[in-house]
């Protein structure tokens, strides 16, 4: 099974799918980001710069593999990632769909104002203007019901979201 935790910055995407990781047997974290921003620089070689390593197709068609290739070493993989763009998503979701692979797309959101407090806690010079945008982007997106099984996270720790997602993915598994 693949598992997407999808998110703003700041939102506690990769600190929760690390905390659920340790939850579930056999299971692996992926984050697909470095490579993305390995592209970007990449790119910005070749005078194509980037503003968002998620534009770049070749990003997504390795991405979408590598996970893929994850998932034949572990019986659960899951991938922090701040998708906004649902035909990017659709990209990963299909793709390892297609090769059988079970997808479970979780939402992570909260206010704005609550992305933007955990975003200056922890960094020491505080968030970019790119973050400062897309992550007030995201937040905005995240609220349609195009983004899976929204999961709220204003008032709660990474520990119980990590609580209630494992029981989800565990109840998912079972029902199949």
């Amino acid at each position: 099974m693949v598992v997407f935790i999808n998110g703003s910055f700041g939102i506690s995407k990769t600190t929760v799918s690390r905390l659920l990781a340790a939850q579930l047997p056999g299971s692996l974290v992926v984050d697909p980001e470095p490579l993305g921003i390995v592209l970007m620089h990449l790119a910005a070689l070749g005078r194509r710069p980037q503003d968002d390593f998620q534009d770049l197709a070749a990003w997504r068609w390795l991405g979408a593999r590598a996970v893929r290739v994850a998932r034949r070493f572990r019986s659960t993989v899951i991938v922090p990632m701040a998708f906004t763009n649902l035909a990017y998503l659709g990209e990963f979701l299909s793709y390892l769909r297609e090769h059988g692979i079970p997808t479970l797309h979780f939402c992570l959101t909260a206010p704005h104002s609550v992305v933007l407090e955990r975003l200056h806690a922890r960094q020491r010079k505080g968030p970019t203007a790119w973050q400062l945008r897309r992550s007030a982007e995201r937040c905005a997106a995240h609220q349609a019901a195009e983004y899976a099984e929204h999961i709220p996270t204003a008032d709660r720790t990474p520990y119980e979201i990590a609580n209630d997602l494992g029981r989800r993915i565990r109840d998912a598994a079972h029902s199949k």
